[in-house]
């Protein structure tokens, strides 16, 4: 009975810690935003929604993701970010992530 205390005590103190690994093990991307287009469309009669694309430089690829809100950063600031398969992660000048799906992936010019 205590064994099998001992062991599930361990495996949630192992299944917690886990999450937090897997964040360490990210690693982050210097780049930068090199343009911000806004795309307006509207939504109701007399609602105009606003999207954000925002191209991302990284060394060797650019990306075009899409934003609800505007980024906190200005154009050619330089900003860190994570490709996650089809998401990129950017951390805006305010030090928060802001999660979005890639539209559009292209080869950086040499």
């Amino acid at each position: 009975m205590l064994e099998s205390y001992v062991l599930r005590r361990k495996f949630c103190i192992l299944a917690a810690a886990m999450p937090v690994a897997l964040i360490a093990k990210r690693e982050w991307r210097d780049g930068e935003l090199l343009s911000v287009d806004i795309k307006d469309f509207q939504t109701g009669k007399r609602r105009l929604d606003h999207r954000y694309l925002c191209t991302i430089a990284g060394a060797d690829m650019h990306y075009v993701v899409e934003y609800d809100k505007p980024l906190k950063a200005a154009v050619h600031d330089r900003v860190k970010f994570i490709v996650d398969k089809d998401r990129l992660i950017i951390v805006d000048s305010d030090r928060k992530e802001r999660p979005a799906r890639i539209e559009k992936r292209e080869r950086a010019p040499r």
